[in-house]
């Protein structure tokens, strides 16, 4: 019962129906310590704090203490990000270069009526391409620390940027793209063409700039619920994200846009209703009826790569293949965007096979990359010791089974 919970909790307005769920939910329900933990994974502390004080619901005060201690540490942090996002994009703005604030920390100063309903993990935002490098250097000079855990150079943000704030840890990421660049493949957004919508907000005074509702929605949906197979898993905070964006700003999205460009985006809003019902205004725009839930509403994938081999020993060959191969419909739903039975067929069938296919061609390039050198190294060095050979060997074993595992 902790995630029906959390889910109908995913929205910054309330209404009707979901307050009735909620107060069903929480009715006979006693798990308050793994509530709290639960709702903290998913970045849902504060809006959980929200509903429930909307409601006034009736629960354990030690619960609503803890939860409420939850939200002001929230609240306190969220306004050490502002304050170096805000010395961030003046850093950028005084050397000609241009960024736009990505994810929570765009949405949390132009969405949610308070920063603190809307915790940050860290800072997102993203410059042109050919500014990349020279905006990480400007940040390393003021203060910043880069991550030294090895990236692809072409990596779709660079390494992470470190500093301590009034005894806050800070994590700035500067994105030079919106998305990787691997399976299951991404419209890309180009920096410019992402200025033509852009929207401007203010920030202590600031002037910043964000994605244009529509582009930010895309943004949402593709980084929460779209992100390669070994990334992390989405979060209901995304949920909240994409569910509060489209009833606050209903009457300023572009749907034309929107089905245009995005229709895969379109396809799955439907599925959010699942977690918690859309406002009626909303599921009369989305032409929602009333149909069969997906199977497995709200689960992740469990299956491989996600999950290493090794975690998954217990369960036998079948059930892992099972669960790599036949996933829980409704996130196969939300990940792939399939409409209608031959769009479904085709992907449970041919696009996911070769998805993961794609992960074991791969991992499988070690093996390769392995031979390659070996080679090399024997036209180099006539001849080669059994140790050294042993050693190369032991060397390729420990970096498969760190993949595979």
């Amino acid at each position: 019962m902790i995630f029906p919970i959390l889910n109908v909790c995913a929205r910054i307005t309330g209404h009707p129906k979901q307050y009735d769920l909620l107060k069903d939910y929480c009715a006979a329900f006693n798990q308050w310590d793994d509530l709290i933990i639960h709702a903290e994974a998913q970045g849902m502390g504060p809006l959980l704090y929200h509903h429930i004080c909307t409601i006034d619901l009736t629960i354990p005060e030690q619960f609503r203490r803890a939860l409420r201690l939850l939200y002001l540490r929230h609240q306190q942090r969220n306004k050490i990000l502002v304050k170096v996002l805000r010395h961030v994009l003046v850093l950028l703005e005084n050397e000609g270069i241009k960024a736009f604030v990505l994810k929570g920390a765009a949405l949390c100063n132009t969405l949610y009526p308070e920063p603190g309903l809307r915790p940050m993990r860290d800072v997102d935002i993203m410059v042109n391409k050919k500014d990349a490098q020279r905006a990480q250097e400007i940040m390393i000079l003021n203060g910043f620390t880069a991550s030294t855990e090895p990236i692809p150079s072409d990596h779709f943000h660079l390494p992470e940027l470190h500093q301590t704030v009034d005894g806050v840890p800070v994590c700035l990421e500067l994105h030079r793209s919106l998305f990787p660049d691997c399976p299951p493949y991404y419209k890309q957004l180009g920096f410019d063409d992402l200025k033509i919508s852009s929207l401007c907000f203010d920030l202590d005074g600031k002037t910043a700039y964000s994605l244009g509702h529509v582009e930010m929605l895309w943004h949402l949906y593709q980084h929460g619920f779209c992100m390669p197979l070994t990334y992390e898993q989405y979060k209901l905070i995304t949920v909240a994200d994409i569910v509060s964006l489209i009833e606050e700003k209903t009457d300023e999205i572009d749907w034309d846009m929107l089905k245009s460009n995005y229709p895969e985006l379109l396809n799955i809003l439907p599925l959010l209703n699942y977690l918690t019902p859309w406002q009626d205004r909303i599921r009369n725009k989305l032409s929602i009826r009333k149909n069969t839930p997906p199977k497995g509403v709200g689960m992740r994938f469990q299956g491989w790569p996600k999950v290493r081999l090794s975690e998954q020993k217990n369960k036998g060959i079948p059930k892992i293949l099972y669960d790599t191969f036949f996933p829980p419909q409704w996130w196969f739903k939300m990940y792939y965007s399939t409409t209608g039975w031959i769009s479904w067929c085709y992907t449970r069938f041919i696009k996911h096979p070769f998805h993961i296919l794609w992960w074991v061609k791969l991992y499988g390039s070690f093996f390769r990359d392995f031979h390659i050198t070996q080679a090399k190294a024997r036209e180099d060095v006539p001849s080669r010791s059994i140790i050294s050979r042993l050693r190369n060997f032991k060397i390729l074993v420990i970096a498969v089974y760190k993949k595979l595992y």
